[in-house]
């Protein structure tokens, strides 16, 4: 098995400043995240939330008025979305490494935008 980066909460730190650099402005104007170690320091998760439409266009300011999506990156490397309204919905899939994480929004991404 390959290296998993998401296996405590420094690591994930990182990851999530990678994922967010390498995903704004394109394909999300807007991206934030944060690590939660709600269960832990050893079973932390990333928490983004990304949208497809610039802050200024979201109706009333409101994120939930754009099309937007929260995904979550467990500590196992599941990454799925647990809310949002993009469609196609991602499906939960294993992740690896950021690299992984990034590719697999990006291909989502556009699927949505077509």
């Amino acid at each position: 098995m390959k290296h998993n980066p998401y296996n405590d909460a420094e690591k994930m730190k990182e990851a999530l400043i990678e994922i967010k650099r390498n995903l704004t402005p394109y394909p999300f104007p807007y991206i934030n995240g944060y690590v939660s170690t709600l269960g832990g320091a050893e079973r932390a998760s990333i928490m983004l939330t990304v949208s497809l439409q610039p802050k200024e266009q979201w109706k009333y300011r409101i994120l939930e008025n754009s099309v937007y999506a929260h995904i979550s990156i467990g500590h196992n490397g599941v990454m799925e979305m647990f809310s949002g309204c993009i469609k196609p919905k991602l499906r939960k899939t294993k992740v690896t490494s950021t690299n992984d994480v990034i590719a697999k929004l990006h291909v989502w991404a556009e699927k949505a935008l077509f």
